[in-house]
């Protein structure tokens, strides 16, 4: 066989290596798919078991059953009730009826009762225009104007209509306190307040947030990783129908947050770096530290304190 003979049989073989090499590649991309969704059915079944598991009633929601036992504290203990509010912001005044249910006329006796009533008074939506004023420099011409609220960092306004302030505290606190959907914030509004938001607007508020406070988290995650020693923990966390993982690494003065669809510990080496040393041995905390323990810890959290660096 000459050496062209040999080259073109090789070129051959390898071209038919590649071709199996981009059908192999479809094939566990399309595996991939399949145990992705199996895995996402298996969980939405866990779900669904662990619901029909739950005792079920037909007590209509925040009705007590029928124990026997009067409501409030045991015989004597004080009993609970709403703090007084220091200060009063009006006062209606009720006088008395000109006749009782008897018939008769009612005379006045110059004493009183009352109660106190807390509540939200009716908000509404507080539009406000920004307007700023536009200058020529004398120097090179550039238009300059004091920058509007969500203008961009070149001075360009986002859109004509936005959000403020309080709206994007609320949305954050509603989305991730108390995990209310994204529709529901946007439904929120527009019952209680009169804003008008769609899902797909606070989705892109959430973003928009996110970026902003992108440099504050780099620079939690910069402490957090120059840090001797990190506590870090992982725990269940659901979401939408979907199960993950909510992560937290923290020493005395920061925590930094993540949530990740896996528990396996490449979530620990990007979130305090690759160059830690995991100290195990406490099955309720786990322990990264940047030298490695001479001595294996105990499972007790008192007996954390022999923990130290090299030079401790």
């Amino acid at each position: 066989m000459t050496p062209e003979e040999r080259i073109a049989e090789l070129e051959k073989e390898n071209a038919e290596l590649r071709r199996r090499d981009v059908e192999r590649e479809g094939e566990v991309r399309a595996l991939r798919e399949t145990l992705e969704k199996a895995l996402k059915e298996l969980e939405e079944w866990k779900r669904g078991f662990r619901e029909r598991g739950k005792r079920r009633s037909s007590r209509p929601e925040g009705k007590r059953g029928t124990t026997g036992r009067r409501t409030g504290r045991k015989p004597g203990h004080k009993g609970a009730q709403r703090e007084v509010p220091r200060k009063i912001d009006r006062t209606v005044e009720y006088t008395p009826p000109k006749r009782c249910q008897c018939g008769g006329t009612v005379k006045p006796t110059g004493e009183q009762r009352s109660t106190l009533v807390e509540d939200i008074p009716p908000v509404r939506v507080e539009v406000v225009e920004h307007v700023a004023h536009l200058g020529c420099c004398r120097r090179c011409g550039l238009e300059v104007s004091e920058p509007l609220p969500g203008d961009t960092p070149k001075g360009k306004s986002i859109a004509r209509t936005q959000v403020g302030p309080n709206v994007a505290a609320m949305t954050v606190s509603l989305r991730f306190d108390h995990h209310v959907s994204l529709a529901g914030i946007a439904t929120f509004f527009g019952v209680w307040f009169g804003l008008r938001i769609t899902a797909g607007g606070v989705s892109h508020l959430l973003a928009r947030l996110g970026e902003r406070a992108q440099p504050a988290v780099d620079e939690i995650q910069s402490h957090i990783r120059n840090a001797p020693v990190v506590g870090a923990d992982e725990t269940g966390l659901r979401q939408n129908g979907v199960g993950a993982w909510a992560w937290i690494a923290r020493t005395e003065t920061a925590s930094l947050f993540r949530v990740e669809l896996s528990r396996g510990a490449w979530v620990a080496e990007q979130m305090l770096g690759p160059d830690v040393t995991i100290a195990r041995g406490l099955q309720v905390l786990a322990i990264y530290t940047r030298a490695l323990v001479g001595c294996p810890l105990r499972e007790s959290v008192a007996e954390m304190s022999p923990l130290a660096s090299p030079g401790g």
